[in-house]
């Protein structure tokens, strides 16, 4: 019955371990997405821009600085959800038993 135990512990601390790792991949992924995504609307304001009229300055610093705040603000959203899932990795809840 010992055994079992230790076995499911085991089990289970490898699975959240697994599932952290795999919540950090998906956040990672979904920012560069965010980021790529980003990117490309700025390269595609740039095109249009040009196209039609000379970027103002001050619109070129209104997009640089939206951007910006975007990408901190979800960098921000990441480092929240890292501390999450490595305080709830560490500190897993306790498993019930039937004694």
């Amino acid at each position: 019955m010992l055994d079992a135990r230790h076995d499911f512990e085991d089990v289970s601390k490898l699975t959240k371990a697994e599932m952290a790792r795999f919540d950090k991949e998906k956040v990672d992924d979904f920012k560069k997405a965010l980021e790529e995504y980003s990117e490309s609307l700025a390269v595609r304001q740039r095109e249009v821009s040009s196209d039609s009229h000379p970027l103002k300055i001050d619109e070129a610093k209104l997009i640089v600085s939206t951007r910006t705040q975007v990408v901190s603000s979800w960098q921000h959203y990441t480092d929240l959800l890292v501390k999450v899932i490595e305080s709830n990795a560490s500190n897993p809840s306790p498993v019930a038993t039937n004694s």
